[in-house]
């Protein structure tokens, strides 16, 4: 029986480093080709948090349409290699 080498800590933090970067330079670029939705996101972060704190997490349930805009930018570049992780590249059997 063979099973897959676990990644090493350093490579996996390495790994999710890179997502992360990706995701939120997605997001960024969502944001600069959609000004609009940039204007609607700050208009509703100011009516809810105002200009005198940060936003925290206790504050998404009153943010809607920046968490839908969080979430759309994840949607529309996925930066994530799913697709090539869950698909094997040949058929494996593993005996119990």
């Amino acid at each position: 029986m063979s099973l897959p080498i676990p990644l090493s800590r350093p490579l996996f933090m390495h790994t999710l480093m890179k997502q992360t970067v990706a995701t939120l330079t997605a997001f960024i670029v969502a944001v600069l080709l959609n000004p609009e939705a940039q204007k609607k996101a700050q208009q509703e972060i100011d009516s809810v948090i105002g200009h005198d704190r940060l936003p925290d997490f206790d504050d998404e349930g009153s943010l809607p349409y920046v968490t839908a805009l969080v979430m759309e930018s994840f949607r529309w570049r996925d930066v994530g290699p799913m697709s090539k992780w869950c698909m094997p590249s040949h058929e494996a059997c593993i005996d119990s």
